[in-house]
């Protein structure tokens, strides 16, 4: 019985046995750039397979899909890797590659697809090793998990400098630059798009620089291409923004404790205290007081806190939750203060509930700690006063989701801009 099948048309390429497994693989390439296009791990994952001295050598194929679930394996320990993608691996062990290569340094997925086998085995164990140290290097500066990474790409540069650099990654002069560049990288918000260009100057640029411990040395281009405008912090508003996650992590950084709980915000606590970004003045009391969006969802107006020390907070006034912390928990109120001032607030603006004085103090406070991270000025482009005029609108950004168990309110049709 002839079925329907039968009467299709088909396309084949036919391949005799005299085929070479190097265009058997080239073939399966070329087939797979149409329609539903494979990435670039599985189209290496032919190409590896089909190599002919691997098999000529060990009697088997090599799996790349079996290395990359090994390598997946061996970094599952550290959760702030989680999000870390088999092509974000092949993509720094073929920087590596064309890095020591005879031909340019190269993060594009056209030169990666002519990554040899012989380099990935020789580089990829380097990496693997690498990315360890970049999670330690993440939880030094306050990154703990996954969702908190600013941008994971610039993951890839970062690991393949830890690869050139060597131990000299952790002297300490080398050690302050690479901050320095890591903080660039995300304050200016550099590595959101156009990033393969950038990766290869990374890899050329900040080793040298790094160990140079000269001021005359050519600062890298990311360094140079770096800045950030005062009225950003404005339009900082959700996790969207790498820039956010990036202050939220320096905040963290500056010996600062938890209100309620007094624990760093260190990798041993972090997780167990449910540590998250919260308002300081409630949105309960701002949509009570007028406040206007843009000021209130503002990275100004957050803070990171543990879960139960939010609720504690509820929608109350400042002068309200923070006398039920002295009262309450008994803390005292010097100590108190202490602790909130590490957060970079004005205390006796948030204890007289003064919104304007608070936001206008804590927007300087955020400049000078971005300006230290990035080892360059802020651009001061809004009047000393000034809560309006930042560079988008509030209607421009999705709606915040922080704060779940403040007291729900209904918003006001539109509120003043205090």
């Amino acid at each position: 019985m002839v079925g329907p099948a039968s009467t299709y048309n088909i396309p084949a390429i036919e391949l005799d046995t005299s085929t070479s497994k190097s265009a058997v693989a080239t073939v399966f390439e070329k087939v797979n750039t149409g329609g539903l296009a494979l990435n670039v791990f599985e189209l290496l994952t032919a190409t590896f397979a089909g190599d002919k001295a691997y098999y000529d050598t060990h009697g088997v194929d090599f799996r790349l899909n079996d290395d990359w679930r090994d390598t997946h394996q061996a970094l599952s320990t550290y959760p702030v890797l989680a999000g870390l993608e088999n092509t974000d691996f092949l993509q720094a062990v073929g920087l590596l590659a064309s890095y020591h290569g005879p031909t340019a340094t190269t993060a594009k997925k056209e030169d990666i697809l002519r990554l040899e086998l012989t380099d990935y085995l020789t580089w990829a164990p380097k990496v693997r090793e690498a990315l360890k140290w970049v999670a330690g290097f993440l939880d030094s500066q306050h990154i703990h998990t996954a969702s908190d990474v600013p941008y994971p790409k610039q993951l890839v540069p970062l690991a393949t400098i830890k690869v050139v650099l060597g131990e000299d990654a952790d002297v300490h002069g080398v050690h302050k630059a690479l901050r320095q560049w890591y903080w660039c990288g995300v304050l200016g918000e550099l590595y959101g798009a156009a990033i393969e260009s950038r990766f290869a100057r990374d890899l050329e640029q900040v080793p040298a620089w790094a160990r140079s411990n000269d001021d005359r040395t050519q600062r890298p281009k990311t360094i140079e291409d770096a800045s950030f405008v005062e009225s950003r912090l404005h339009s900082m508003r959700t996790r969207n923004s790498a820039a956010y996650k990036g202050v939220y992590a320096l905040l963290m950084a500056q010996s600062t404790v938890d209100w309620l709980v007094n624990q760093p915000f260190d990798k041993a606590h972090f997780l167990d205290m449910q540590v998250d970004i919260h308002h300081i003045f409630p949105k309960a009391w701002c949509f009570k007081n007028n406040i206007d969006d843009e000021l209130r969802e503002s990275i100004v107006n957050k803070t990171p806190l543990a879960k139960k020390t939010n609720i504690k907070l509820s929608g109350h006034a400042p002068s309200v939750y923070l006398k039920s912390l002295e009262t309450q928990v008994g803390i005292p109120v010097s100590e108190l203060d202490a602790i909130i001032a590490a957060h970079q607030v004005d205390v006796a603006a948030l204890r007289e509930d003064r919104f304007l004085d608070f936001f206008v103090a804590r927007r300087a406070a955020l400049c000078a700690l971005i300006e230290g991270a990035m080892g360059k000025s802020v651009a001061h482009d809004i009047d000393a006063r000034a809560v309006e005029g930042g560079t988008e609108t509030s209607q421009a950004f999705e709606s915040e989701q922080e704060d779940p168990e403040d007291e729900p309110v209904e918003e006001p049709g539109v509120g003043l801009v205090v």
